[in-house]
């Protein structure tokens, strides 16, 4: 919410549409077990890859892997880029994604 400057609840409702303020806040606040669709509109209001959200407030403790520092480095980078880099990045991804991979030996 910081990154996109949205300063409350009912701001981040209001975005979402199809949340209620009190669904927000309970989803944020942790009070209950948030449906995946609620989720997914909070990303979309946030305009950030549902994935993402699971990465939000992890103790630094959990996040010092090398390959963990790198993940949230490229979300970083992510969230910093403009609609056009977005778009590029997801393309890349979802290409890489298709692509068929080697079953483990």
């Amino acid at each position: 919410m910081k990154l996109r400057k949205i300063e409350s609840d009912s701001e981040l409702a209001r975005l979402a549409r199809s949340v209620s303020r009190k669904t927000v806040n309970n989803a944020l606040k942790g009070r209950h077990d948030a449906q995946l669709s609620t989720l997914q509109s909070i990303a979309d209001a946030l305009d950030c890859p549902l994935w993402v959200m699971f990465l939000v407030g992890k103790a630094s403790a959990d996040l010092q892997s090398p390959a963990r520092e790198r993940l949230i480095a490229m979300v970083h980078a992510y969230l910093q880029c403009d609609d056009a880099s977005r778009h590029h990045v997801e393309s890349m991804a979802a290409a890489f994604a298709a692509k068929p991979q080697k079953p483990p030996l």
